[in-house]
């Protein structure tokens, strides 16, 4: 078979009618519009630590204080220079991805090949 070729996207001449175009690149532009959903499975326990003597948080803790929502009776004489630490702990859960594709590819580069019937 006898074929011509030429860049571009071309008629082709006679005799050469059996027209076929290649293509010798892409143009991706693909991607992801991403995002995260709302976490779901999480937990988070929380304590809060008081010091009634320490300005520093050093030593053992005079009370450990789980923060439930409850209320938490704390007597230990009038606190002077205390101190306090808040601790959160959070565990588990996933956040599910949420996304949807954008762009497109599209073929570039264009050849015409005209062949001969």
């Amino acid at each position: 078979m006898l074929c011509i070729r030429q860049s571009g996207d071309h008629d082709c001449p006679e005799p050469y009618t059996g027209k076929r175009i290649v293509h010798g690149g892409v143009d991706d532009q693909r991607g992801c519009d991403c995002s995260c959903g709302a976490p779901a499975g999480a937990a988070c326990t929380a304590e809060t630590e008081v010091w009634s003597y320490s300005t520093s948080c050093s030593g053992p803790p005079d009370a450990t204080v789980s923060n439930d929502g409850a209320c938490t009776e704390y007597n230990d004489g009038p606190v002077h220079n205390g101190s306090i630490r808040y601790t959160a702990t959070p565990s588990g859960g996933a956040c599910p991805a949420q996304g949807q594709p954008t762009g497109e590819i599209t073929a570039s580069d264009p050849m015409t090949i005209c062949c001969l019937p």
